[in-house]
């Protein structure tokens, strides 16, 4: 197993990760199911904690002249991306709650390490892969992420860790 790491494979210039950024949604209704499925309150809860964690992440990006990035084709599906001096930052945002912190922060760590990997292939960049979360219900989850090389962030600390990227 190689492990990955924020190291640098070639020049960074030129490489455009993605497409200019796109604001989410923040008042998704959820489509239809079979009764009792899943409660799509929970659901509708979930998404646009999600939509309103990414729009604070590209706000706080804006406000200090950086420019966010949406995905730019399917197979690296990441939730927002910027470039700062020679690094690509590529982050994965997850809603959470009591009863669904552990599979999400598995599931957004598995896409992130993917979606680094993949930009890794094809592209040659410094990628700093980052984890968003709405709440850090366990500590451990920091050392699980530094241990792979991916940066976890609580939405309440991401403020605070961008501005620690770009002073």
């Amino acid at each position: 197993i190689i492990p990955i790491e924020q190291k640098t494979l070639s020049k960074v210039e030129g490489i455009n990760l993605g497409s200019k950024y796109r604001k989410a949604d923040e008042n998704t209704a959820t489509s239809k199911r079979k009764p009792f499925d899943v409660d799509p309150d929970v659901v509708d809860r979930g998404t646009n904690a999600h939509a309103r964690i990414q729009n604070s992440i590209a706000g706080i990006l804006l406000e200090n002249g950086i420019e966010p990035e949406s995905p730019g084709n399917q197979s690296i599906n990441f939730d927002i991306a910027w470039r700062f001096g020679a690094k690509h930052f590529l982050a994965e945002v997850k809603s959470t709650t009591v009863d669904n912190f552990e599979k999400q922060l598995r599931l957004g760590l598995g896409q992130i390490l993917r979606y680094s990997s993949l930009i890794l292939e094809e592209n040659k960049a410094e990628i700093a892969p980052i984890l968003v979360v709405e709440k850090i219900l366990d500590k451990s989850w920091y050392a699980t992420c530094s241990n792979v090389g991916v940066t976890l962030v609580s939405e309440k600390d991401i403020s605070k860790f961008i501005q620690s990227i770009i002073s």
